[in-house]
């Protein structure tokens, strides 16, 4: 098993990149355009990560305008288990992946006891070449090679509610 570091970075609009197969560190805080080329720079695979909210009015045009500067393959669409089963997939993501965009599936385990069960639940498999002893580059382009299979579960509306309440708590 290869573990490939991915780090979680909170722009300044508070939309969420991740930097997937990055070694390095990108700040919080900055503009979201400026993250995602930073992502890029540090060699890392940025993801634009769904989260309840995150994509709707003034952050959803960032998104959207983000996505049109940047071909399929160079950054890819997050979805969570945060997206409960009866929510349709966004306007956003659906029309990406028309385009061609990959989409990321993770679990989305948050910052208190008994979240870390969830690792896993839902995931994306990606069937691609793989060399260990390059992993890192392995991971890069099996990411970037475009649309993966979404494996797992996304969350009952009842679990996502009481698992947003826990965190608000």
């Amino acid at each position: 098993m290869h573990l490939v570091a991915g780090r979680q970075i909170v722009t300044a609009e508070r939309i969420e990149v991740l930097g997937l197969a990055m070694p390095g560190r990108v700040d919080d805080g900055r503009p979201a355009p400026d993250t995602v080329a930073a992502v890029q720079a540090a060699g890392g695979v940025p993801v634009l990560a769904w989260a309840p909210g995150k994509w709707f009015f003034a952050r959803g045009r960032v998104v959207l305008d983000i996505i049109a500067r940047h071909p399929p393959g160079a950054l890819l669409l997050g979805d969570t288990t945060l997206r409960p089963t009866v929510w349709p997939e966004p306007a956003i993501m659906r029309a990406a992946r028309k385009r061609g965009y990959g989409i990321a599936a993770g679990s989305d385990p948050l910052p208190f006891a008994g979240e870390e069960a969830r690792m896993g639940a839902y995931a994306s498999v990606i069937e691609a070449p793989f060399d260990a002893q390059n992993p890192l580059a392995s991971a890069r382009a099996a990411l970037r090679q475009g649309p993966a299979r979404c494996v797992g579960r996304r969350g009952s509306l009842p679990e996502v509610v009481r698992r947003l309440r826990a965190l608000r708590r």
